[in-house]
């Protein structure tokens, strides 16, 4: 993808979003015209859109001093901690899983 193609992609996914969602499909297929790659490049964007839930607007809490300590089966908000899968000097890497999924 070009930065130019880029640019436009960024620019019809965010006016998709101020569709409203029932006609968003539909207003992304005429707003594409004929451009087949960039309709398809909005619509994966829209479908992880959709499907990221708020997890950015309600983020997950968990007390600092608890993060060296995690363990296996420990939830946090609809996480639950399935393995620590790295550690360096910023901090601790785990791997989790969405319960909610």
């Amino acid at each position: 993808m070009t930065p130019e193609q880029f640019a436009r992609l960024k620019i019809v996914f965010q006016e998709a979003l101020d569709q409203p969602t029932e006609v968003r499909r539909a207003w992304l297929r005429e707003e594409c015209g004929g451009d087949t790659a960039l309709l398809r490049e909005a619509e994966s964007l829209l479908n992880t859109f959709d499907t990221a839930g708020d997890f950015l607007e309600n983020p997950a809490q968990v007390d600092p001093d608890d993060l060296d300590t995690l363990l296996p089966g420990t939830r946090i908000g609809p996480y639950e901690i399935r393995e620590e899968i790295g550690r360096g000097g910023m901090g601790v890497v785990y791997l989790a899983e969405d319960m909610r999924l």
